[in-house]
């Protein structure tokens, strides 16, 4: 019966909203679900739909469900449901007044109320002031699990106009350079190394593909300031981790000097000489426990305060307190970088080793560290738990430095989570991706489909020890004492 509910909200209009009627039979119909993962799943679908918060729906059923709340209390529940939807109806309505949308046949896609919302939470997470064509189409896409193309042959099929005007050989020319690419496009090779430990044909040719070279199992090396993993080539050459999987590792050569910053040995009292208000100190490990509720609770929530009001000095400041000369125009490629993305939790709920201890979630970055961990971290978290592929993930983040500097060497990210497959087994995954938050190098394209890739082999392999911890623990139990 949920499950039915659940379909025909996403058929209903974007503007249309629950009436006290049926925020009554819905509360009934909850109550009566014997099964929790299908009531955790309805109470989600309705606050998607509903824009009001999971938190808000859930009281509000338990109040409903209660046979001794009076008329007027009911009321009071009732005003705030609806307030909390006419606040997301509005929304709605002004998100749809941007000018991209003026000449756009909204109605040929279908956007259901929930995926409206969704839209605008990930605009209002990204600090976007203007809705381009790109951020649309590739987050629709995303939404509806459908590819940019079949959102574009949908609006071009219900808007001949636009198809009169393709006549003109000068529209043609400027619609063929509007290519959306959701990753920094290649300019070279890939260079992604992958470490071949088990003989994985099928997964190897995958990742050549995209670029990858596939060698022999890389020795151990001396390591190098800055590299706290390093391996070596069959060939000599040194090469550090990027990502691991499930045994499965992609590896990439030394940044060379020209492509990172060259950090200059500082002391503490040089730091604090050049930068006297810089109000924090080096990042500590932490942990965190991200999970959906927190994301859609913090979903377009503004920073109190910039990062560099934060901090008592911009990042770039203190790249020039390391002896990296910036010219003022070129700040803007040094970046506070947060150990745990904004959109997923506030400082004070981030944990240390010592809880007494300030949580510092802010580093040094250069622009291309802090969008390689957007990019590959951040929002593979952010889709898991909105696709709610799993509850909750566990992140873990170790900063490593050298001397005394203040901007880290790299940053450790390891991730946890289980996951229920069709068949209703759990699955554990772990990965660790490595950060350098002092290097220029910048995932593309062709990187992220390998990564994706190893990924998707991940799943497999995870899938596959789960099957076999359960049967040797099966044969455990069958031997007698």
């Amino acid at each position: 019966m949920l499950d039915d509910i659940i379909k025909d909200l996403a058929l209903q209009n974007c503007f249309t909203e629950i009436d006290k009627a049926e925020w009554h039979k819905l509360s009934h119909a909850f109550a009566k679900e014997p099964d929790e993962l299908k009531r955790t799943v309805f109470i989600r679908a309705l606050s998607a739909h509903s824009g009001v918060p999971i938190v808000q729906v859930q009281a509000a059923f338990a109040s409903l469900n209660n046979n001794f709340l009076s008329r007027a209390e009911q009321e009071q529940i009732h005003t705030r449901l609806q307030k909390a939807q006419g606040t997301t109806t509005l929304k709605i309505n002004d998100f749809q007044q941007h000018q991209i949308f003026k000449n756009m046949d909204l109605d040929s896609l279908s956007i259901s109320r929930a995926q409206w919302n969704t839209l605008i939470t990930r605009f209002e997470q990204q600090h976007r002031a203007h809705v381009t064509q790109s951020f649309f189409l590739s987050t629709l896409s995303a939404i509806k699990k459908t590819s940019v193309d079949n959102l574009n042959a949908a609006l071009s099929r219900e808007q001949p106009a636009r198809k009169s005007k393709r006549k003109h050989p000068e529209d043609k020319e400027i619609s063929s350079k509007r290519v959306f690419h959701p990753y920094r496009e290649d300019f070279g090779v890939n260079p992604l190394i992958f470490q071949s430990l088990t003989k994985n044909l099928d997964l190897e040719d995958k990742l050549e593909a995209t670029g990858v070279r596939v060698v022999p199992p890389l020795s151990p090396a001396t390591p190098e300031r800055g590299y706290p993993i390093v391996k070596q080539t069959p060939g000599g050459t040194k090469v550090r981790p990027v990502f691991t999987t499930a045994r499965c590792t992609l590896f990439t050569h030394l940044t060379p000097i020209k492509c990172r910053v060259n950090i200059q040995d500082v002391s503490q009292e040089q730091i604090a000489e050049n930068l006297p208000r810089l109000r924090i100190g080096r990042a500590e490990p932490v942990k965190y426990i991200a999970n959906l509720e927190s994301i859609l609770e913090r979903s377009g929530m503004v920073r109190r305060q910039t990062q560099r009001a934060v901090a008592g000095a911009s990042a770039a400041d203190v790249f020039r307190a390391h002896g990296i000369a910036i010219i003022p125009a070129h700040s803007r490629f040094k970046h506070w970088a947060h150990l745990i993305a904004h959109f997923l939790a506030e400082p004070q709920d981030i944990l240390t080793k010592d809880p007494e201890q300030e949580v510092i979630n802010l580093i040094p970055s250069t622009a291309e560290a802090n969008y390689n961990t957007l990019e590959a971290i951040e929002l593979f978290i952010k889709d898991k738990l909105m696709d709610e592929i799993t509850d909750q993930i566990h992140i873990h983040v170790q900063p490593i430095y050298s001397e005394e500097r203040l901007i880290p060497d790299s940053l450790v990210y390891t991730l946890d989570w289980i996951e229920c497959d069709l068949n209703g087994e759990y699955e554990k995954h772990n990965e660790v991706f490595f950060i350098n938050p002092q290097s220029h190098f910048r995932l593309t394209k062709s990187m992220h489909q390998s990564i994706a890739l190893l990924r998707e082999a991940g799943d497999i392999a995870s899938s596959t020890e789960m099957d076999a911890d359960e049967h040797n623990a099966n044969n455990l139990m069958r031997i007698k004492p």
